[in-house]
């Protein structure tokens, strides 16, 4: 027999009812007590079977889950809707007997309740015997209250009776004013529900190695407790990044009590209460307070902040007791919370690499429950530096979005699909830590490819960028110092914005791009504090590459000239950020084995390139090695490179035959690549204007009006200054 489940409106009237529509199954079984379970949950409830009066749709019942039988007392499951569901097993059992000792473990809705009732044991024991006599029952099984006005009115939620007369066979029991009730414990709805997370840290990627920091300095506070866990941690991490996740799975490891609350709620919180409670009733617990920057950041906080600074020094006199804070932004954590004595442990989650990035969204698919092959998931790792575990689901979520709506709602296997639509969802998704930078350039995509002839400069800078990024690991083996600033320089057209763009692109890096327009305010102080942004969100995103074009306006050479200051403490702040990129001073650092502090940088996955048609203005602070280590000349193209490039700039033209490329290269002598691309779209133009724009063609003569009409940026003169200064700096 298999019927549709449905379940029953809660009221004390409905308490283990099962009531069918009128059957041979019920004629025979109306009265008695059934187990019934079905191949959708994992759970068997147990019923008693009568007959619902209305007429009902065939093969359906109605049923109330408030007694459910479970395999093991650790295997208590929740049930939130049976609605719909299918069962096909029905046991009729046999008359229940009166039971003459159970145990129970009591859940009460609040931690206040056990306070309540811990010095009423003997009430506490009349009133599980009364509520007892409203169910039949068997071992390992758990009560649901719900229905019960008398439970609610006590604050008990469920009970779980996990032995009845040290009985191990399937049988029901009732209990009488005779029975003895022990109490094996008492918990709460928090704690139970904490206990049964069907989780654990394999489930989310890249985070094992601040899970050991965060597992250790919990452990750490056992020492000299008796067992008790206290400590306090501060754990830092940008937003995303799974600071939260981290401590749900440790409490859940650790069988912890956990208490979540935001900083800005702690004053009116009896969270601290609550903690007290549960220490006292030898429960460990956690409070984690997160993002404890905002309560430190509001001066009209100073009170709650005096308050939680009370509470954390009190914590370190009650054992059981530990305290989480979180932050993104230990900046702005108020120096008094991190004096000694209050938080033992600064715990940093980072910015995940690579390869944590590639664990982190195969966990998220294999969730899903879409198969992706090891190569893409490489790649799609390397195009998203600066992504954290939030910004990583986001951008999995919107590229099965986009690949359920390509394949008619149907998800099939189809790398290349799926490799599409990771890359609009790219174009899309912004890593929050990103959101708001300055220059951030998405979408970018000018690749190599397109750039005709500067071969030798290509190499150089994949040499110097690229495959630097790729492999540090491969130059700090060797001793070799990274690449830390490149200064590209040469005659205004000459593609030098465009190769940053391309080696971006190439390098799969993040690409913050800005200029003297952007960065110059009327607000004292405000330029300087941009720079920092900059540099402060390049290693959010790091690997990156922070471009600023005409660098020169942005900073020229010192001198005494007043209305230069602003452009001087910019200097000076592009000089400071350029020699300690991504120094950490907050945080601790790695130990090495002889017990030494490594000095930690993250600037080996940050390049500084800046661009100029004047270097001759730079301040050679900025040349010297350690800041733009190298200067590579970007010249005008040469006969060959102007073929190349004419070729790429005509690939989607349509020429007629007379179109001879080769002697075009030849009469451009002083054209840049800025030139030549303005040549070919003229010529286009004059080919339409001359044609009533019926023209299908460009013909040779339609470049060669262009040229006897335009004058070259360039000149010999200008070209000589280059060189000359090529030849001074090498």
């Amino acid at each position: 027999m298999s019927m549709r489940v449905y379940t029953l409106p809660r009221n004390p009237f409905n308490v283990q009812r099962c009531l069918l529509p009128d059957c041979d199954f019920l004629k025979k079984n109306y009265g008695k007590y059934c187990l019934i379970s079905s191949p959708e949950t994992d759970c068997k409830f147990l019923v008693k079977i009568g007959l619902y009066q209305v007429k009902t749709i065939k093969d359906t019942i109605y049923l109330d889950p408030s007694v459910i039988s479970h395999s093991t007392v650790c295997d208590m499951c929740k049930i939130d809707s049976l609605n719909n569901t299918a069962f096909n097993n029905f046991v009729i059992l046999k008359t229940p007997q009166t039971a003459k000792k159970v145990n129970v473990v009591i859940v009460f809705t609040d931690v206040f309740c056990i306070k309540k009732y811990s010095r009423c044991h003997n009430d506490l024991i009349n009133i599980i015997r009364n509520i007892l006599k409203f169910f039949a029952f068997c071992n390992k099984s758990s009560l649901s209250l719900v229905n019960l006005n008398e439970s609610k009115n006590c604050g008990i939620s469920s009970l779980v009776v996990t032995t009845i007369d040290n009985s191990k066979k399937l049988q029901l029991y009732e209990v009488d004013s005779m029975t003895e009730i022990i109490i094996e414990k008492v918990t709460t709805e928090l704690k139970l529900n904490q206990s049964q997370l069907k989780a654990n840290l394999s489930q989310i990627g890249g985070c094992k190695k601040a899970y050991e920091l965060l597992k250790e300095a919990i452990h750490l506070g056992r020492i000299g407790t008796q067992g008790k866990f206290s400590s306090k941690i501060l754990l830092i991490g940008p937003s995303g990044s799974g600071k939260t996740t981290l401590v749900r799975y440790l409490a859940h490891e650790l069988n912890m009590v956990l208490l979540e609350i935001s900083a800005i709620e702690a004053k009116s919180s009896d969270i601290f209460e609550k903690a007290q409670i549960y220490a006292e009733n030898n429960e460990n617990c956690i409070v984690l307070i997160e993002n404890i920057d905002l309560l430190c950041g509001k001066r009209q906080s100073k009170k709650s902040l005096g308050e939680l600074i009370k509470f954390v020094d009190s914590v370190h006199n009650i054992i059981g007791i530990n305290v989480i804070c979180t932050t993104s932004s230990l900046d702005d954590v108020d120096i008094q919370l991190r004096k000694h004595g209050r938080f033992e442990d600064e715990i940093e989650i980072t910015i995940p690499t690579a390869s944590e990035r590639e664990d982190i969204i195969n966990k998220i698919l294999v969730t899903a429950k879409v198969t992706c092959s090891d190569t893409l998931l490489n790649q799609v790792a390397k195009w998203t530096p600066g992504f954290v575990a939030a910004d990583l689901k986001l951008l999995v979520t919107e590229a099965l979005l986009k690949l359920y709506k390509m394949q008619n709602s149907v998800i099939r296997e189809d790398s290349t699909l799926l490799e599409n639509c990771f890359k609009l969802a790219l174009n899309k998704v912004i890593p929050f830590g990103l959101k708001g930078a300055v220059g951030l350039c998405t979408g970018n995509e000018v690749t190599f490819s397109q750039i005709g002839g500067l071969d030798s400069v290509k190499k150089v800078l994949n040499l110097s960028v690229t495959l630097q990024l790729e492999n540090p690991n491969a130059f700090h083996k060797l001793g070799v110092p990274l690449t830390k600033g490149i200064l590209l320089y040469g005659p205004p057209g000459c593609a030098k914005t465009t190769l940053v763009k391309a080696l971006a692109k190439e390098s799969n890096t993040t690409f913050l791009a800005t200029s003297a327009a952007d960065l110059y305010s009327p607000y004292v102080g405000d330029a300087e504090n941009k720079i920092v942004q900059l540099f402060a969100r390049a290693r959010i995103g790091a690997p990156a590459i922070v471009f600023i074009d005409e660098i020169d306006a942005v900073v020229g050479s010192k001198s005494g000239d007043r209305e230069r200051g602003v452009q001087e403490r910019i200097l000076s702040t592009l000089l400071v950020e350029m020699d300690g990129v991504g120094l950490k001073v907050n945080t601790k650092k790695d130990v090495n084995p002889d017990g030494d502090r490594k000095t930690f940088q993250s600037s080996d996955g940050v390049i500084v390139i800046g661009a100029t048609n004047h270097p001759q203005l730079l301040d050679d602070a900025l040349k010297r090695p350690g800041r733009f280590d190298k200067l590579i000349y970007i010249p005008p193209p040469d006969v060959s490179e102007r073929l190349k490039i004419l070729t790429t700039l005509t690939s989607k033209m349509p020429l007629h035959d007379s179109v001879n490329l080769e002697r075009l290269a030849e009469v451009t002598e002083f054209y840049s690549g800025a030139d030549l691309k303005n040549l070919c779209q003229e010529s286009g133009l004059h080919a339409l204007t001359t044609t009533n724009m019926t023209a299908e063609e460009v013909h040779q003569s339609h470049f060669e009006h262009v040229i006897s009409q335009f004058k070259p940026s360039l000149n010999e003169k200008i070209i000589s200054f280059y060189e000359s200064f090529q030849k001074f700096n090498q």
